[in-house]
């Protein structure tokens, strides 16, 4: 009988310093990324000094406490700024955790960081950059790069710290945070000679110039 009671106050003193893996905090590079455009049209490419609305969100795979978000908008677009709705780029922050409390930190050049006192499993904490207040305020709007290229949207976070280290976060299954950015008209070809006449059968050399 004492054994018996021995073992089971044993196995409940192991058990309750297991970590709990509802309550753990995964730390630097927690969380899902998700990036589109207003209009889904034109997440995957857009024309070059394209001006759009984008959304940036950060879902939770396991509660944050005290967590740490960055977004950050790549190269060549509009500097993402909150201090003139008017202006270019934009920036607003939300949440659907209702418990949650937001800080906006601030922006440096590209990177958008937020804090977040916690944040719940399956919860997002997101921005909008170019937040044009539904169409009211184009001028908010970020333009993509003047020339062509491949950008990705990126997102750094730890779940469990505002000071430490961040890591990059893993994109939502089935995307990756890239849009194309594809030259504003169709390229054109142009032929020279552009008035020979040629006869069924025969070969003729010609110049073509890309434009």
């Amino acid at each position: 009988m004492l054994r018996s009671i021995s073992f089971v106050l044993l196995f409940t003193l192991v058990f309750s310093l297991m970590p709990s893996a509802a309550s753990a905090a995964a730390g630097p590079g927690s969380g899902k990324g998700l990036h589109h455009a207003s209009n889904a049209a034109y997440s995957d490419s857009v024309t070059v000094n394209f001006a759009h609305k984008w959304v940036m969100e950060l879902t939770a795979v396991e509660p944050f406490d005290s967590g740490r978000v960055v977004f950050e908008i790549p190269p060549g677009w509009t500097l993402p700024q909150n201090t003139a709705m008017n202006a270019p780029g934009f920036v607003t922050v939300s949440t659907t955790d209702t418990l949650a409390t937001i800080t906006f930190v601030g922006i440096n050049g590209r990177f958008v960081e937020v804090h977040v006192d916690t944040l719940q499993t399956n919860e997002f904490v997101g921005i909008v950059y170019g937040d044009d207040a539904g169409g009211s305020r184009p001028s908010a709007l970020a333009k993509a790069p003047p020339t062509p290229r491949v950008s990705e949207f990126r997102f750094w976070t730890n779940s469990n710290s505002w000071t430490a280290d961040t890591a990059q976060a893993a994109f939502e299954p089935g995307t990756d945070g890239t849009v194309k950015v594809i030259p504003d008209d169709p390229y054109q070809l142009e032929f020279t000679p552009n008035d020979t006449t040629v006869v069924a059968g025969d070969a003729t050399p010609y110049s073509v110039l890309i434009k």
